[in-house]
């Protein structure tokens, strides 16, 4: 545990527990096949604070490869970009800085986070395919409120 916190993480700009989330990043992403859809938010009190980098630095250095970063406020360019990764097999996806007060009431996302698999129209090809949504799904945001909901209704407080 030294070792990460103090050297692999030596330049991630956070207190022992923000690192130890960064080191439960890295366990999620090795056992992530073990794991029923793991989701992971990561917040800091301003931007530019290292969140994305932090992340990407746990992709790469247990995949080989950055985590894709795809965030669109338009649901179906979301939902074609988050089909293409999952045929891609991808370890994760980054929702990057994720807008303050933003709901995330988003049908794709619903199903990636309770399905084994995600089923849609392959982009430019006359076929339909199944792909499975193993991908450690990660919002980044600025302390801020960002819900999941399936309602379609903002959470009580």
């Amino acid at each position: 545990m030294r070792f990460l916190v103090e050297d692999w993480l030596v330049d991630v700009n956070c207190d022992f527990a923000g690192k130890c989330v960064f080191v439960s990043l890295a366990c999620t992403i090795i056992q992530r096949l073990l794991c029923q859809h793991p989701i992971l938010s990561v917040t800091a009190g301003k931007g530019g604070g290292g969140k994305t980098t932090a992340i990407q630095m746990s992709f790469t250095a247990l995949t080989g490869k950055e985590a894709p970063a795809a965030w669109s406020t338009n649901p179906e360019e979301r939902r074609k970009s988050i089909f293409a990764y999952a045929r891609e097999g991808v370890a994760g996806i980054v929702f990057d800085n994720i807008a303050n007060g933003t709901l995330i009431s988003d049908a794709t996302i619903e199903r990636i986070c309770t399905a084994p698999s995600l089923f849609d129209r392959v982009l430019r090809l006359s076929k339909n395919e199944d792909v499975a949504t193993d991908a450690v799904l990660n919002f980044t945001r600025c302390i801020s409120t960002v819900c999941l909901s399936s309602s379609g209704h903002r959470p009580a407080p």
